[in-house]
């Protein structure tokens, strides 16, 4: 990468270069948004923009106008009435999420900055702002992009206290990570996976201590006010939201339950009710009881599936393969080939990565721990999953600052380096 545009645009300053990033990341989500045609409410939608209507009508989290609601995070209602929906209409909430992903791209060149420097920054900012499946749930009213904002503001708070050791930064990345989790429960137990991070990037053992338990703390204090509330509305303790037993149960299984077989658990209806929780944590129990080396030897295959998906249903294509070949349909298929190999490069990537910089392996663990953590969502998942989005993001970090790694030894230029 001696000549040409890119050696250019190499040469302009860091923030030129991250409005460069920002700018561009923000006109493919529009474009996207603007011309895909793809229908940005699905059911899971349809839940927030409720919550978010009858916040704005009754001025409390309900989804029927009558009884308060624990089954959704929170985050993403508050964030649609704190925007202007729903007296600006649907567009505000894509605006938003065009303008927060875009802003995504950013946070997270900053956190390759600061370990690995600028160039493989610059890659990594406009990795992410040209990968299709962040456009594509940018296009969407759902709660994965703004938790993977505020899941790279957590980062970039945790990879600047590591490089300066400030305990502050500790405090703003538990902060953020708990008003993630408010938003996107999926990290509710990160902070366990963190515990081996603090240990060999913070110096000494209660120092390291220390951290954690200032990060725990603020993280704790994030989810409190609704934890508190929950618990005061219900008598029950529900950090977030209810569902996560469901989900338990389905990770037993071979295969998505049907209605029948759901209703064979719990037969009322409302899957996610307190009583309904205890249910199928009950079921989940006794199929771990009744079938445990079933379970686990499934669990390759399912691990596979987990991060083997091409996230085509994020595009509106949520039909068999054989479906689209069987009915001429190739265009379609070939959009969900491409989006496979992507996946599979990113995770190779990743990896590859990994291995590449294993010299830093001390900070290779900060990138590398979401993929770790995020594939325990074998044990309660049974199908394809939008569960491990957040962790790409790292797995472009290491996959970018290799292959910058790579080319600064081959060339002997230094100058992709941070000061």
């Amino acid at each position: 990468m001696k000549n040409g545009a890119a050696t250019e645009v190499l040469k302009l300053p860091f923030w030129t270069r991250a409005l460069a990033v920002f700018s561009l990341a923000l006109l493919l989500r529009v474009l996207y948004s603007a011309l895909s045609g793809v229908l940005p409410l699905n059911p899971d939608s349809l839940d927030y923009v409720t919550l978010a209507r009858n916040l704005s009508a009754h001025s409390f989290f309900t989804l029927d106008g009558l009884t308060p609601d624990y089954t959704r995070a929170p985050g993403y209602p508050f964030l649609l009435l704190f925007i202007g929906f729903p007296a600006l209409g649907i567009k505000v909430a894509l605006a938003a999420g065009a303008l927060l992903d875009s802003a995504t791209s950013v946070l997270f060149m900053l956190s390759c900055r600061k370990f690995f420097g600028e160039r493989p920054a610059f890659w990594t900012g406009l990795a992410y702002a040209c990968h299709p499946v962040f456009i594509g749930f940018s296009a969407l009213v759902l709660s994965e992009t703004p938790f993977v904002f505020l899941w790279a503001a957590s980062l970039l708070a945790f990879v600047g206290a590591v490089s300066s050791d400030r305990l502050a930064g500790f405090a703003a990345a538990g902060a953020l990570l708990g008003l993630g989790v408010l938003t996107r429960p999926a990290h509710l137990y990160y902070p366990v996976a963190l515990v081996p991070v603090f240990l060999f990037n913070v110096r000494g053992t209660r120092r390291a201590s220390l951290a954690f338990l200032l990060f725990l703390s603020c993280f704790a204090a994030a989810l409190s006010p609704w934890t508190v509330r929950n618990y005061l509305r219900f008598r029950a303790f529900i950090p977030v939201c209810t569902g996560g037993a469901a989900a338990t149960w389905f990770g037993t299984l071979e295969k998505i339950p049907s209605q029948d077989e759901l209703l064979a658990v719990w037969p009322r209806g409302d899957f996610k009710s307190l009583e309904a929780e205890s249910a199928f944590k009950r079921a989940a129990a006794e199929n771990w009881k009744d079938h445990p080396w079933t379970i686990i030897r499934r669990l390759p295959r399912k691990f596979f599936k987990f991060w083997g998906t091409s996230h085509s249903s994020t595009f509106d294509m949520t039909l068999q393969n054989s479906y689209y070949l069987g009915h001429g349909f190739r265009s379609l298929f070939a959009v969900k080939a491409v989006l496979l190999l992507l996946q599979g490069l990113t995770l190779a990537g990743g990896l590859a990565g990994a291995w590449v910089l294993r010299a830093q392996w001390r900070r290779v663990l900060i990138f590398l721990m979401p993929a770790a953590y995020l594939s325990a969502h074998i044990l309660n998942d049974s199908g394809p999953s939008r569960y491990h989005i957040s962790a790409l993001p790292g797995l472009i970090i290491l996959a970018m600052a290799a292959i910058d790694s790579y080319l600064t030894r081959r060339t002997g230029d230094a100058a992709g380096k941070a000061v």
